[in-house]
């Protein structure tokens, strides 16, 4: 039965465990879900699906390090940080310029 594993030998049958999922091609064994590229998370696995890789919006995570003085833009499987305006650097790390004299 889809989304369900079992022993062939002994005619045992159980739901698939987390992270797991059974297809509907005749194997008896559960899957394990496939790992995704950096900047992906597996969404949807489970049951008789083995889930897709969706984007990590690492702005809205906040888990993309910017500095509090940087515009964050996520892109697809990547982020960016862009010091804003009056501020130097990479974008993790921004600090002042100096005014003219």
């Amino acid at each position: 039965k889809a989304g369900y594993g079992g022993d062939a030998t002994t005619g045992s049958c159980s739901a698939c465990a987390a992270n797991t999922y059974k297809s509907s091609d005749g194997n008896t064994a559960c899957a394990t879900c496939a790992s995704c590229p950096s900047g992906f998370q597996r969404s949807g696995c489970g049951g008789t699906s083995s889930g897709s890789c969706v984007n990590i919006d690492e702005c809205e995570t906040g888990t993309a390090g910017c500095s509090s003085n940087a515009q964050c833009s996520d892109s697809h499987g990547s982020f960016s940080c862009t010091c804003l305006a009056g501020y130097v650097g990479n974008g993790k790390t921004c600090t002042a310029c100096a005014a003219n004299s």
